[in-house]
């Protein structure tokens, strides 16, 4: 009986010692890695509405008139010139959409553009006036006024976004390009007055009013602060943000001869504070958060080589400007030197371009690049322009008859800029980019002076034409901001599609003068004029380009 207790606990004991040995052997599952749902990485749109503070400064120069004899005696209005200002407000909204990526632990980055309607609109009157004794009654006055409105139909931004993230806020700092829409029109008026030497009230002697209107989808930049934070646990947030926007100078034109009035720029700035709310598509998706990405996700970390080619215009306003020199001593004739050599240019001049490109990108995360490049392209960028004025003179109903060509032209044009972007792909690079601008500019003048009378006063007097040039050639340097996409298509190339607004200022230079003796038959003495021209350059790049990274 014992022995058979003893046989079955022995049993027993083998098989529990079995079923150990075999339960070790058996495989065990790995603790499953805790998922975390990042809300912030990926793309999302939304909505905004805010209120805009903007500011345009508005330059005008009326011209000078001879002596007008149509009301029983001379009249001589110098002409002047004049910049109202007018504050620009109104509602703005709009849409947006972009996409975030996660640089460390507490820092996000990413890149947003956004569309607005706006409501902005100002009026201003601005002018200039003065007494005189330049006319027969010896106790004149003149006034020119200029009504002045802007509007900003729309605009928009595409823009770089970086800053910390604490507690579930967001707060950067934001920059990039900016484009708008901006009109001006308005009405110029310049009314002659008989003072009547203080015995009665002025009497009105001449009036003009001139109409003037113009528009440009203009380039500019923008700067900004602003924090977005997360709405509960979904996918939405809410955001509140600050811009300032500055479109540079809008050009004008010249409206009406009699007298000239010339609209040079209007310079149009901006203050937007808007809210808004973005839908985050990728927020409510989880995804496991690591401290580093392997190393096969750094991709774009490196430096690259490369090419590039595309097309280029130019946007900037060309004037050839004239005044009347210290020699002159023709009242009658002098205003209408002037004004037939006072003229100016607008157009988009386009062309080519084709360079080359270095640089450096660094990965921070899975889903944020930043980097470095440096660029210089030839350029095909040429444009002439040519206009002959016909101005009436004094000399018994002859005219002045003046032709203008200018010649512009952009040899050179290279950029040294910082990117920031993000990869919503591991072989797509989404970036905006910003920095210096530099360019080799040439301008020239030629001002050909002429009269349609070969001969006045039974061929005594005899007007000889003249002709005056100057020219210009500088490298000049300013700024530009854009953005673009990268593929990479194979590990070591990638090829991109980039958008440029590029800025070098204005220049100046003289052309010379022209005078010609106006004292026979009339004793008018010496008409003389100075004159100089000043160029703006500046415009838009669209170009496709293939990198090459080196290193493995």
């Amino acid at each position: 009986m014992n022995r058979m207790k003893f046989a079955m606990l022995a049993s027993t004991s083998l098989c529990l010692s079995c079923g150990l040995a075999y339960g070790a052997d058996l495989p065990v599952k790995a603790p499953v890695a805790p998922v975390v749902v990042d809300p912030w990485v990926g793309w999302y749109a939304g909505g905004n509405i805010g209120y805009s503070w903007g500011r345009s400064v508005t330059e005008i120069a009326v011209g000078p008139l001879g002596d007008l004899p149509n009301f029983g005696g001379t009249f001589s209005f110098p002409g002047g010139t004049s910049s109202p200002s007018s504050k620009v407000n109104g509602v703005i909204g709009g849409v947006q959409v972009g996409y975030i990526g996660r640089i460390a632990p507490h820092w996000l980055g990413g890149i947003e553009a956004d569309f607005q309607w706006s409501g902005e609109k100002g009026s201003v009157r601005g002018g200039f006036g003065a007494n005189t004794t330049e006319c027969t009654f010896g106790d004149c006055a003149y006034a020119s006024a200029h009504d002045v409105t802007t509007r900003l139909s729309f605009f928009g931004t595409f823009r770089g976004s970086v800053g910390p993230e604490i507690n579930g806020i967001w707060f950067y700092g934001t920059a990039g390009f900016a484009y708008g829409k901006v009109s001006v029109s308005g009405t110029n008026s310049v009314t002659l007055f008989d003072n009547n030497n203080g015995f009665a009230p002025p009497t009105l002697l001449a009036a003009f009013s001139t109409p003037f209107s113009y528009s440009l989808l203009k380039g500019g930049w923008t700067a900004g602060i602003g924090a977005t934070g997360l709405i509960g646990n979904g996918p939405w947030r809410w955001k509140v943000e600050y811009l300032h926007i500055d479109l540079g100078d809008i050009p004008g034109g010249q409206f009406a001869n009699v007298p000239f009035v010339q609209v040079n720029t209007t310079r149009f700035t901006d203050e937007i504070l808007r809210v808004g709310f973005n839908y985050g598509f990728e927020g409510d998706k989880p995804r496991q958060v690591v401290k580093a990405p392997p190393a096969a996700l750094l991709g774009w970390t490196g430096w690259y080589v490369g090419v590039n080619a595309g097309y280029l215009n130019s946007v900037g306003r060309t004037n050839t400007n004239a005044v009347i020199s210290s020699t002159s001593t023709s009242a009658e004739e002098s205003p209408g030197l002037v004004n037939s050599a006072t003229n100016q240019f607008n157009g988009r001049p386009g062309g080519f371009l084709g360079g080359a490109q270095a640089g450096y990108n660094y990965q921070f995360s899975s889903s944020f690049v930043a980097g470095v490049e440096a660029d210089i392209q030839g350029t095909t960028l040429h444009r002439d322009f040519s206009v002959t004025k016909t101005v009436t003179s004094n000399y018994q109903g002859a005219n002045w008859i003046t032709t203008t060509a200018v010649s512009n032209r952009l040899d050179y044009l290279g950029t040294v800029r910082g990117r920031v972007g993000v990869t919503p792909r591991p072989d797509l690079l989404l970036y905006s980019t910003g920095g210096l601008a530099y360019g080799g500019v040439h301008s020239s003048t030629q001002i050909n002076f002429n009269n349609d009378s070969t001969s006045f006063f039974n061929g005594i007097f005899v007007v000889a034409p003249g002709a005056t040039s100057g020219s210009l050639s500088d490298t000049r340097f300013g700024w530009t901001a854009g953005g673009g996409l990268e593929w990479m298509f194979l590990p070591n190339w990638t090829a991109k599609l980039e958008y440029l607004y590029y800025n070098l200022g204005s220049a100046s230079y003289a052309t010379g003068g022209y005078s010609v003796n106006a004292s026979f038959p009339f004793a008018g003495g010496t008409a003389a004029v100075a004159t100089g021209t000043s160029v703006r350059f500046e415009g838009d790049i669209v170009r496709i380009g293939l990198n090459y990274k080196l290193g493995g």
